[in-house]
C-alpha cells in the first residue's frame, strides 16, 4: 500500500500527498486509496495555488470584456426594452 501523507500549509489549505509508491503501483500505475500514514504543518509555506496569487487564464478569456478602472457607468448603460 502507499504511503500518503496529509500536508496542511499556513494559508490552511491541505493537500494529500504520496510520500512513497508501493510495488502495485510501480507495476500497474494504479493508484492506492489514501490511507494518510502521517500528518504535516508547514507553517512559513503557503501552496502552490495561494502562490499564484491570481486565477488561471482560461482559453476563452480573450473574449470576455473586462470593465476597465477608468470606464465611468453612464457610458456603458443600454436601454433594454
Amino acid at each position: 500500500m502507499c504511503e500518503w501523507t496529509d500536508r496542511e500549509y499556513y494559508c490552511g489549505h491541505h493537500r494529500i500527498i504520496a510520500a512513497m509508491w508501493c510495488s502495485k503501483f510501480i507495476r500497474t500505475q494504479l493508484r492506492c486509496q489514501p490511507h494518510v500514514e502521517n500528518r504535516e504543518y508547514r507553517p512559513h509555506e503557503i501552496c502552490s495555488d495561494c502562490q499564484k496569487g491570481s486565477r488561471e487564464p482560461v482559453p476563452w478569456d480573450h473574449m470576455i470584456n473586462y470593465p476597465s478602472s477608468q470606464q465611468t457607468s453612464t457610458t456603458s448603460k443600454r436601454r433594454v426594452f
